[in-house]
């Protein structure tokens, strides 16, 4: 039965102290020596104290406000309690399983959006491991502002502590009421809440004999003027609050209710006391150490090789006798794209003849073997002379698009929308000259390549001696503009006047002579020089390494022996590259002019030599993997061949040196389309195949045989349901639109579909059924758009909190910025939080060089270098900062000044 008094003596203790304390006998008697208009609190002038018997292990339990939302160091509350417990002489170590806010020691159990029940499930199981002595707990806003669980909210704080005492049994525990709210239907139920906290939850625990105190954050001392939005205080506001727990552990030592905390498994003194969690500080890595000697295979050097498809088209118009030019008016670009697959592009003819007025253009289809449909008109959008007119693709859609060059050396564009014929609609100026135009440069010596191998062309020109410098196209628009979603950069730097150099000049002399063009298939550039006979000598482009994107080129010698045989004098003219097959690489086309009888004029014809060529296409490095293959916790090393193949290598803390256990299975696609994640939650990642249309997931569940250290595939075959995501993947590396990552840190990895623009929506993983199919819950918007490259997207967990954070990977430094997951809190549209992004890892390599996996065993994302030609690999260990956790912040341990709390209530009022 509550004693009849007990609310007198709730009032008492609240408005003198502002903390409800109960239970124990004591708590009940009220020091009435203080003078009459003196609350207990205003003894907190008081001077710096000698050190204290113990560590305060103090876990700040709740959502957001425990969390410090909107302080503008991410502290709130806790750096200004922490410096006056340690002014005080407490020894404090804060504990959690999130880290926020600048202050050194800042792990919390603030969870972002979440309510009471919320906490008693999934925040309070992080605490009771770590036992903290002290507990402060702000939570219920949530509840008030979703009007969820409002009138049965003593029911569900008394469950939350009974489980936390049921854990962690000699805890102090101190619950606040919640803060006044700006918005009257919250600020409404947070006052229905407090009642319940300052009568029923309090009455609960009389004569039960807990260590409980009730901190009153809603008694006039915090007001609606303090908050930063309706519901989160301003900095001034968490100040406050500092005051009020200060108050409540205060009263709490005079009770002697504190005690030393319990054996957690760690040292508070110790700078790592939550062992799996620990703020990212930019340029604290542990590196660099190599962990990889180079293994793997690549395509070896490219090897030409071309079969004669003799004549397989003739024009059905004529050129006058001693027309020497006629080889400028043809071109070969994919204007019509009937199978829609990026790599089996084949290139239709491309004719202009002039009228006399101006230039007509026509276009012969390219039905593959040889075949061509009749011929027809089309508009390119411009009417440009052929010398300085170009055909490639601007925005990575198959379909090449057209760009006039003029005098003064600035590109007009018009894209390609489809159709056949093509509509092509005009943008107009898209480049405009670089400053180191003149007229010494010339129409003739502006290219329009894929240096990067991106699948959309940069602009590049011959400069002095023969070098080719270059602007990236760059972004996800239609053109690199920035009205149309993108924009010029450098190869070294992101500016739009870095024009850089991308390859040296060769001293040959014949700017004609140089051709950029994509010989091997593999989507890159590659430099080729024609004599006037037709022998062309080749370097091959292949993803390079240091920081800036400058490709790395490979001489392969002598690739095309020309045409000398043919009497062919004027090759630069007359040869041209086309893919006419369906490879993706250029094959050699050389246009003919056969003489008809009278001599009066010639026809022509098209002459091809099909690329039977190989090699140069993929390195080492590219078919390097981590992850867990044996469920120890850290990260295994695993090299995927092109065609499927899996090599296996364990991580047993010996790195350069692995447990090598070669080829385990072949499985026979695309290396693409390959991802490891364990899907089914048992600490051991499975081998995934995702379809490039459909997104479907074919699984191969990974089975580990510990004692003959082997494993079995068990092909599950497609295990994704109705999960589905249409993005495919683009051409360079690391341009996937499927992903896998585990989110919500349940040991699963979920179902993630990125856009080209960086969105993600997704399906979090909820377990595998009886049958063997993964059910995935479909949250539509996981981030919203970042407008990244979606190749330099990541999701790995950075601060050990088992859920996987976004990270973006600058191309030029491999700087990494991240933004930490702060769960499922639905925010702008997304049903993920996401914080504030922010430059975390520091690259030495560019950004496709640049890998992240778990490899210390600390289940943090360590950052990586993969050297592409090599698979050489050099790690920076992702380590705790010095001086996080317990023990920091402590430089200035002066007095911080907190406000004098006074309540609103005199003691002299309940005296009667």
């Amino acid at each position: 039965m509550v004693h009849p008094f007990w609310f007198i003596y709730t009032l008492i203790l609240v408005s003198t102290t502002g903390c409800l304390a109960v239970s124990l006998p004591q708590l009940s008697f009220i020091n009435t020596t203080l003078h009459p208009d003196i609350s207990v609190l205003d003894l907190l002038e008081l001077p710096k104290r000698a050190a204290k018997p113990f560590y305060l292990r103090i876990a700040p339990l709740g959502a957001s406000i425990s969390n410090g939302y909107l302080s503008t160091d991410g502290n709130g509350y806790r750096k200004y309690l922490r410096d006056q417990l340690r002014f005080d002489g407490w020894p404090v170590n804060m504990v959690g399983s999130i880290n926020t806010g600048s202050m050194k020691d800042n792990e919390n159990e603030g969870h972002l959006g979440w309510t009471i029940q919320q906490v008693t499930d999934s925040a309070l199981p992080n605490i009771i491991t770590l036992q903290p002595n002290l507990v402060l707990i702000n939570v219920g806003a949530n509840n008030a502002g979703q009007n969820n669980g409002i009138s049965t909210a003593a029911g569900l704080y008394i469950e939350l502590l009974d489980k936390l005492w049921a854990g962690i049994p000699g805890a102090t525990v101190i619950l606040s009421t919640l803060l006044p709210n700006k918005n009257s239907d919250t600020n409404a139920g947070a006052v229905a809440i407090n009642e319940q906290i300052r009568t029923t939850v309090a009455s609960h625990y009389v004569g039960l004999n807990k260590r409980f105190a009730i901190a009153d954050m809603n008694d006039g001392f915090i007001t609606v003027a303090d908050l930063n939005d309706e519901t989160h205080p301003l900095d001034s506001g968490y100040k406050k609050m500092a005051s009020v727990w200060w108050a409540a552990i205060q009263r709490a030592e005079r009770n002697g209710w504190l005690i030393a905390p319990a054996n957690a498994g760690f040292s508070d003194a110790t700078t790592e006391a939550t062992i799996y969690n620990c703020p990212k500080v930019y340029g604290a890595g542990d590196g660099n150490y190599q962990i990889q000697r180079g293994s793997g295979t690549d395509s070896g050097k490219y090897v030409h090789a071309s079969e004669d498809q003799g004549v397989v088209w003739t024009a059905p118009t004529l050129t006058l006798k001693g027309d020497i030019n006629y080889g400028d008016n043809f071109f070969f670009a994919q204007l019509v794209n009937f199978s829609g697959v990026r790599g089996a592009e084949v290139d239709d003819i491309i004719m202009a003849n002039f009228t006399g007025k101006t230039w007509a253009w026509q276009f012969w289809v390219n039905n593959n073997n040889n075949a061509f449909a009749a011929g027809q008109s089309f508009d390119p959008g411009y009417s440009c002379p052929p010398n300085a007119s170009r055909f490639a693709d601007l925005n990575n859609d198959g379909l090449d698009d057209f760009v006039c060059i003029d005098t003064q050396g600035n590109l007009r564009a018009s894209i390609n929308e489809g159709g056949n014929p093509p509509f092509f609609r005009p943008y107009g100026i898209i480049g405009t000259s670089p400053r180191f135009w003149s007229s010494a440069y010339t129409v003739d010596l502006v290219y329009l390549a894929d240096i990067d191998g991106d699948g959309r062309a940069d602009w590049c020109i011959l400069v002095e001696l023969g070098s080719v410098s270059c602007l990236r196209n760059g972004g996800q628009g239609i053109l690199p503009i920035a009205s149309a979603g993108g924009f010029w950069q450098g190869f070294k730097s992101s500016s739009a006047e870095d024009w850089t150099v991308v390859f040296p000049g060769q001293g040959r002399g014949n700017a004609a002579g140089v051709n950029l063009v994509d010989l091997n298939g593999d989507f890159k550039a590659d430099w080729l020089f024609m004599t006037p006979t037709g022998q062309v000598d080749t370097f091959i482009n292949n993803r390079g390494t240091g920081q800036g994107m400058v490709p790395d080129w490979e001489y392969v010698n002598v690739t095309h022996g020309g045409l000398s045989s043919f009497g062919v004098t004027n090759a630069n003219s007359v040869v041209k590259f086309g893919r006419m097959y369906g490879t993706g690489k250029r094959d050699y086309i050389w246009i003919q002019a056969v003489p008809l009888v009278g001599n009066f004029a010639s026809a022509i014809q098209i002459h091809v030599w099909k690329n039977l060529g190989s090699g140069g296409t993929f390195l080492k490095g590219d078919g390097t993997h981590y992850c867990d293959m044996d469920g120890d916790g850290k990260d295994d090393y695993v090299w995927v061949g092109p065609n499927g193949l899996i090599d296996i290598y364990l991580n047993t803390n010996n790195r350069p040196f692995w447990e090598n256990h070669g080829s385990v299975i072949t499985l026979g696609v695309s290396r693409k389309t390959i991802h490891i994640a364990d899907l089914n939650g048992d600490g051991r990642c499975d081998l995934l195949s995702v379809d490039r249309n459909s997104g479907a997931i074919r699984m191969w569940l990974n089975t580990w045989n510990p004692g003959p250290r082997t494993w079995s595939f068990t092909d599950k075959g497609i295990v994704s349901g109705a999960a589905s995501c249409t993005m495919g993947y683009g051409v360079v590396e690391n341009d996937l639109g499927v992903r896998f990552a585990d989110l919500t840190g349940d040991g699963k990895a979920d179902y993630l579909c990125i856009w080209p623009n960086g969105r993600v929506d997704g399906y979090l993983n909820r377990g595998m059924s009886s049958t063997g199919q993964i059910s995935f819950e479909d949250v539509r918007q996981i981030k919203s758009a970042t407008n990244y490259d979606r190749q330099d997207i990541r999701f790995h967990d950075v601060n050990g909190d088992g859920r996987a954070d976004l990270l973006w990977i600058d191309k030029y430094s491999g700087d990494t910025a991240v933004q930490i997951n702060d769960g499922e809190i639905p925010s702008s549209g997304s049903h993920f939080h996401w914080g504030v992004r922010a430059v975390l890892y520091k690259g030495w390599d560019r950004g496709s060089n640049m890998v992240f996996g778990a490899i210390g065993g600390q289940h943090r994302a360590d950052i990586i270098q993969v050297i592409p030609k090599t698979n050489v690999a050099y790690i920076s260990y992702n380590k705790c900062a010095s001086g996080n956790g317990s023990g920091g912040d402590d430089a200035d341990m002066g007095n911080p000044g907190l406000p004098l709390y006074k309540s609103p209530w005199s003691l002299r009022r309940f005296r009667k």
